[in-house]
């Protein structure tokens, strides 16, 4: 569905749910989140020790850079998040499917 990279890792979110890391220089896989199945998932969006990955249902799902495990997840709305992109101080913004566009702080 999407990929980005950051730091020699690529981060990449899969048509059927899952989120990968993997190592830019061989393709090895660090990691895989296979938790969030046919969400249709965005471009991961990796922050300071964050993923973040936005779905159909306006979730946005944060999984840790290390393990991919589930650090956090919050909603909101009820439409599909569209694409998310890096702001400042541990802030990004996501975009809804009907055009909202929120401001996502993170610990």
């Amino acid at each position: 569905a999407g990929l980005t990279a950051d730091n020699g890792k690529i981060y990449l979110s899969h048509t059927i749910g899952s989120v990968y890391s993997l190592d830019a220089t061989n393709g090895k896989t660090f990691w895989r989140q296979g938790n969030l199945g046919y969400r249709l998932l965005t471009v991961p969006l990796p922050l300071s020790n964050v993923v973040a990955v936005g779905d159909l249902e306006g979730y946005i799902h944060l999984l840790s850079q290390d393990d991919g495990s589930f650090v956090g997840r919050t909603q909101l709305g009820s439409k599909p998040i569209m694409s998310l992109v890096a702001g400042t101080n541990n802030q990004f913004f996501a975009q809804s499917r009907d055009g909202n566009i929120y401001a996502v702080t993170y610990k």
